[in-house]
């Protein structure tokens, strides 16, 4: 997608949001099943972002952004970096067992970007545009684990 394609989507999501605007039980339905896609997942949950720990600081706003989720087991450690308007994650999984496995990028557009983990569980997504993502990593035993949604 090109900067223009980009600028003409958001003229027009102004322009259908003033012309038709979407009633207010449909936005809450709509964010109530947002979190069901992946229900097989297990959910990672969120114990570090640097975002929060830096709230309040004067002069705290910096182009990276750490964060940390934990399972059972696993840790998945992320990176969100800005250069621009596109964004890269440059993460690692951290497993007891880990021998192989994917992490899937996927946003609230419902599209997905698929990395590989390397042999220390490291992966990177990069020339994203921001927005909302969630990680979905899938190990070699099946085992799936997500995170919550997050902005880029």
């Amino acid at each position: 997608m090109t900067p223009d394609d980009e600028q003409l989507l958001r003229e027009l999501s102004v322009a259908a949001r003033q012309a038709d605007p979407i009633p207010d039980q449909v936005q809450i339905l709509g964010r109530a099943s947002f979190g069901l896609s992946r229900l097989d997942a297990e959910l990672a949950q969120l114990t570090s972002d640097s975002d929060e720990l830096l709230t309040g600081v004067r002069s705290a706003g910096t182009d990276v952004r750490l964060l940390t989720f934990e399972a059972e087991g696993l840790v998945i450690e992320a990176q969100v970096s800005a250069a621009g308007a596109r964004r890269s994650v440059l993460g690692q999984v951290i497993d007891v067992d880990i021998a192989a496995g994917t992490v899937s990028l996927e946003t609230a557009y419902l599209s997905r970007s698929d990395a590989t983990l390397d042999d220390v569980g490291a992966f990177r997504f990069e020339g994203l545009a921001a927005g909302t993502v969630r990680l979905v990593v899938t190990l070699l035993s099946g085992r799936s684990v997500a995170t919550r949604w997050f902005r880029l």
